[in-house]
């Protein structure tokens, strides 16, 4: 089967890769125990990593928005193409809230809450979105698996390994 797919940019496999990257070496350092943000040198570790993922994660959901990136075939069923844009914009919101609810953990942290009904507040969002973040990235990776094996070019478009015929 011939179908023509849009390939994405080498900068959106960039922006691809390099984010996957960033959030496993985000999931590598993570803190453990909220206590270990006393250390005021880690804590501000934090906050930079913190502002460099999102600033990461927003110059690439600007640059895939600008550049209406997909690589779904034209032909794809509306689903298909609405559960598409529903795993992407669910990873991204996920990925932010992950983001900002670290960096609320770290403001109240720094700024003497170090526990109280705010902070575990915060905590609870901040876990929650990173399940979140591994649900839609597990969907997202399902998806390119299902996409893999249905030989329509998905797959090519951005991973580059095990290219379809």
């Amino acid at each position: 089967m011939s179908v023509h797919v849009n390939n994405h940019t080498r900068l959106a496999k960039f922006f691809h890769w390099s984010f996957a990257l960033l959030f496993v070496y985000g999931l590598a350092k993570q803190v453990d125990e909220v206590e270990e943000l006393d250390d005021m040198a880690f804590l501000r570790e934090e906050v930079v990593f913190a502002v460099v993922f999102l600033a990461f994660l927003a110059l690439r959901f600007l640059y895939m928005r600008k550049q209406n990136c997909t690589a779904l075939p034209e032909a794809s069923p509306p689903l298909v193409q609405a559960l598409a844009k529903a795993v992407h914009l669910g990873m991204y919101l996920s990925l932010a809230a992950l983001g900002a609810t670290g960096l609320m953990i770290a403001g109240l942290y720094g700024n003497g809450f170090k526990d109280g009904i705010a902070l575990a507040i915060v905590l609870w969002f901040h876990e929650a979105s990173y399940w979140a973040s591994v649900a839609t990235i597990a969907l997202h990776i399902s998806g390119a698996v299902f996409h893999r094996y249905a030989g329509d070019g998905v797959w090519s478009s951005m991973v580059p390994l095990l290219k379809e015929r």
